[in-house]
């Protein structure tokens, strides 16, 4: 059991949320299968059901208690989420370049719903009157307690910190790993944590993007503390590092270069080529 001041937090022996009280009230109460996955959630407004694609994490409809059809979901390829049929009606998300959903239109195109966020997620403004659950970074945002459902854990965009510990202790030679209630290294512009687990870039970049600033390389597990990650149609295709690691030997050149091969990058540093878009 925690708390915030002025609401209570409630776990069961797996650390997993189960009920959010303010005062004697229940605001809210959470299932989980034998997975780990939120399969209820029971508010005032009565109690929905989730149902996902197989042992995966996304929600493919929701229910009532009594059984009865809320919504259901449309993914991309890629794991996306398109479309929310709910009420016999079909909306379509809208994202920006982070991920944020920032609008809903229905089969005509028309705008029926807006969504503006700040940097952690915290909501500024909205338009319309559409239920939907999918807001800041694509996650699920639960109205009633104000937290974003990252799957493992539950994110509180109002401190901007997870409210329970990550499992992972993190790595001595990384201290930002090391606070266990950091969400997405407190760099919420460039990182994302859709699993709760593990911050990762965002991968909404398209066409010719660059990251700059200290971020976790995908792939090898370490921290760039200065460099430039660069996307071309969402993939990284290089990264410019303007430090030498502590390893002058191995890295004689800064800024040097490493690049990339389908998500994969190249041990080997170069350095810049003449002309080169660094």
């Amino acid at each position: 059991m925690t708390g915030d001041g002025t609401r209570t937090y409630f776990y069961d022996a797996a650390n997993r949320l189960i009920e959010v009280r303010q005062g004697a009230t229940v605001i809210a109460a959470f299932a989980y299968d034998a997975d780990g996955r939120r399969v209820s959630m029971t508010t005032a407004s009565g109690t929905v059901r989730f149902f996902y694609d197989g042992i995966g994490t996304r929600v493919l409809y929701e229910t009532d208690g009594g059984g009865n059809l809320l919504a259901r979901y449309v993914y991309g390829p890629g794991g996306q989420l398109l479309a929310m049929v709910r009420g016999g009606v079909t909306y379509y998300y809208h994202y920006n370049g982070h991920g944020d959903v920032v609008a809903l239109t229905d089969a005509a195109g028309t705008v029926v719903a807006t969504y503006d966020y700040d940097a952690f997620g915290n909501h500024i403004s909205s338009t319309g009157s559409v239920v939907n659950p999918y807001r800041y970074a694509g996650y699920r945002w639960d109205a009633e307690t104000g937290l974003y459902y990252l799957n493992a854990r539950y994110y509180a965009p109002q401190v901007g910190r997870f409210i329970t510990r990550d499992a992972f202790h993190g790595f001595e030679d990384d201290p930002a790993s090391l606070n266990q209630y950091n969400y997405a290294r407190s760099n919420p512009v460039m990182f994302v944590d859709p699993t709760g687990f593990n911050y990762s870039l965002s991968q909404e970049l398209n066409q010719y993007g660059l990251l700059f600033g200290s971020y976790f390389i995908p792939g090898i597990g370490k921290v760039v503390l200065v460099g430039t990650l660069v996307y071309v149609a969402g993939d990284p295709v290089k990264d410019v590092d303007y430090t030498d690691h502590g390893n002058l030997k191995h890295h004689p050149n800064v800024p040097h270069v490493h690049d990339w091969e389908n998500g994969v990058r190249s041990p080997k540093s170069r350095p810049p080529m003449s002309g080169e878009r660094l």
